[in-house]
């Protein structure tokens, strides 16, 4: 950070710079799992008054890290027009069927989401901009496919712009429409990088996949943190079984495989129990990360237990627990993730079984979801450039 300020700001004075560490509160694309809170020497030369007056301004709104949504500011947000009523028509026969979890019911995404929408233009976009991706991915001409691709882009520009404002003060009237904005923005993100992945292969690295992870995780953090604004019967309000599972599974920090209660099946089991050793039988698990891996097994371990202890189907709250607690754990977003950035093999087989076994679990009941798994998989395959890594993935998990 200190370094930042004097190479950009040049600020003479840089390590009199004061920071802490917080957590992510906006999730678009180019935020990292951590961000800085600045507050520049009083006498600092680029501290200037017109940089103040936007620190008052938006006190809680956070910017993004890198240039990506520059590029999205750049893009006018189209009017509503007739296209927009088709797009709309398509989101209620298809798109919103596909976007409830626990006691989230399809009515609830189709009529009540949809008059929010009438109320929070940021909202109506980002009904728009799924519709116009899932279009993209549903056509199989080219120049529609670019067309749908390019009205989701200027639709999601406009759902940005109105979700900035709207997150630096949540309310009771907003905060529905700012947690089901969050979603459809984060699914629009995973969509469109899986159609360019499907159309021309291109090269992504670890470093997109965990971008991804992020928003995930930033989607729960804000549902977690408006809980108290929601309206008292929105199905956003979680029940308290789910929030103490969520709980569970990101405070579990335990180096021990637990015992299998019975629930995970025989050959899951398996899986994780002999993860560890195959590792260490392939050369893959030096010494100074074997406490990490450890740890996060059996923390996917615990994660898995809890997927499998539901009663409800997979639109239930316990697989989505399960796939968002571990990545709410400081095991995983303070140590395995930067880890993998580094492309270790160990932490990479680790993120394979996290996708094999709690996110392609969950994939099956969300069209939208359809081939991330592997696409997850194969970027970690191919960035781990481990000949040994490629054939555990295809033994273990039959990835291609």
């Amino acid at each position: 950070m200190c370094q930042h300020w004097s190479e950009v700001h040049d600020e003479p004075n840089s390590k009199a710079i004061k920071y802490r560490k917080a957590r992510l509160q906006t999730f678009f694309r180019g935020n990292k799992i951590r961000y800085f809170e600045v507050e520049g020497p009083k006498d600092s030369q680029c501290w200037t008054q017109k940089d103040s007056q936007l620190a008052i301004k938006k006190p809680c709104l956070l910017s993004p890290a890198d240039s990506a949504d520059e590029a999205l500011d750049e893009i006018q947000a189209p009017p509503l027009d007739y296209q927009s009523l088709l797009y709309m028509h398509h989101y209620t026969r298809h798109s919103g069927l596909f976007l409830n979890r626990g006691n989230e019911s399809t009515t609830f995404w189709l009529d009540t989401i949809v008059f929010e929408a009438y109320k929070h233009p940021f909202l109506m976009y980002s009904l728009l901009c799924i519709s116009a991706i899932d279009k993209a991915r549903k056509t199989t001409d080219h120049t529609q496919r670019r067309n749908h691709m390019q009205a989701s882009a200027a639709y999601c520009a406009g759902a940005i712009s109105g979700y900035r404002a709207a997150v630096a003060c949540p309310t009771r009237d907003n905060s529905t429409a700012l947690v089901a904005c969050s979603r459809l923005l984060g699914q629009q993100e995973a969509v469109r990088d899986l159609i360019i992945f499907q159309e021309t292969n291109h090269n992504f690295t670890i470093e997109d996949i965990i971008e991804h992870l992020v928003l995930l995780r930033g989607c729960t953090d804000l549902m977690l943190q408006l809980q108290s604004t929601l309206p008292l019967d929105s199905p956003f309000r979680l029940p308290d079984h789910v929030k103490s599972g969520l709980r569970q599974i990101e405070e579990d920090d335990d180096t021990a495989m637990p015992l299998n209660p019975g629930r995970i099946p025989a050959d899951t089991w398996m899986i994780l129990n002999t993860l560890e050793a195959k590792l260490k039988g392939v050369g893959l698990l030096p010494e100074s990360e074997a406490v990490m891996i450890r740890r996060a097994i059996s923390l996917l371990t615990r994660a898995v237990s809890h997927a499998y202890d539901a009663k409800e189907d997979e639109f239930g709250w316990a697989g989505w627990n399960a796939v968002e607690g571990w990545l709410r754990s400081p095991v995983v977003s303070d140590e395995l993730l930067p880890a993998m950035r580094e492309a270790r093999p160990a932490t990479l087989l680790v993120f394979v079984s996290w996708v094999a076994l709690l996110l392609r679990r969950i994939e099956k009941a969300y069209d939208w979801m359809t081939g991330l798994s592997a696409w997850f998989v194969r970027v970690a395959v191919k960035v781990g450039q481990s000949t040994e890594l490629e054939i555990l993935v295809r033994e273990i998990y039959k990835f291609d």
